[in-house]
């Protein structure tokens, strides 16, 4: 029955060591947290640092009102493109007709719509201009 002490104190040094390791392993997640939080405190204070020291934007311009037609138009206006063109193409959903003699194409847009079909991509970037 001598082999009983023994095998308490051991039990006794496991508990007791695992006690130990526990406290340990708290006081290591309790550092490791206040790292943490002290670099989110520091990475904060350096953005508030940044955003005071960036000037503020410019308020935005007014926009300008939109530009008066060239002219007073009756009936209908005509386009061409500014090249000659391989193949024909829609601009602002109105067909073109081929001009045979110069390769160009045409265009034929009502008065009313003028405003409109010179706001197609094509015609502000130049590829179709007013014929004439």
């Amino acid at each position: 029955m001598s082999a009983a002490p023994p095998i308490k104190r051991a039990q006794a040094a496991r508990e007791a060591s695992m006690r130990v390791r526990r406290e340990y392993k708290e006081r290591d997640e309790e550092i490791t947290q206040e790292i943490i939080d002290e670099a989110k405190r520091e990475a904060l204070e350096a953005l508030e640092a940044q955003y005071a020291s960036t000037p503020k934007p410019e308020p935005e311009p007014e926009p300008k009102p939109e530009d008066k037609p060239r002219r007073p138009v009756e009936g209908k206006v005509w386009y061409e493109s500014r090249e000659k063109e391989p193949v024909q193409f829609e601009a602002a959903g109105i067909r073109s007709v081929r001009d045979f003699s110069s390769g160009r194409l045409l265009w034929e847009v009502a008065a009313d719509d003028v405003a409109r079909f010179e706001k197609h991509f094509f015609f502000t970037t130049g590829r179709i201009r007013r014929r004439g």
